[in-house]
């Protein structure tokens, strides 16, 4: 957890990157989030909290919609 926005050494808390390990915080006009330069593969799940309703709902089917199509596209295009 950063103490400073122009620091990113500047931390309070970190976070060991491992399985089962989950930091959330809630997004404002102060947050900040950042890392450092890196060479490598870089990983990460995102998760999007929605509240229940059918709105919600017909969201939720698009981006499956969305999802599985591009699945679909995929493999056609690798030929298998």
């Amino acid at each position: 957890m950063l103490r400073s926005k122009t620091d990113i050494e500047d931390f309070a808390a970190e976070a060991t990157p491992i399985g089962g390990t989950l930091l959330a915080f809630r997004r404002n006009s102060r947050s900040y989030h950042g890392y450092k330069r890196f060479e490598g593969e870089r990983r990460m799940v995102q998760i999007n909290w929605v509240k229940s309703g059918r709105l919600a709902w017909y969201a939720q089917q698009l981006a499956r919609f969305g999802t599985h199509t591009g699945k679909r596209l995929l493999r056609m295009a690798r030929g298998s």
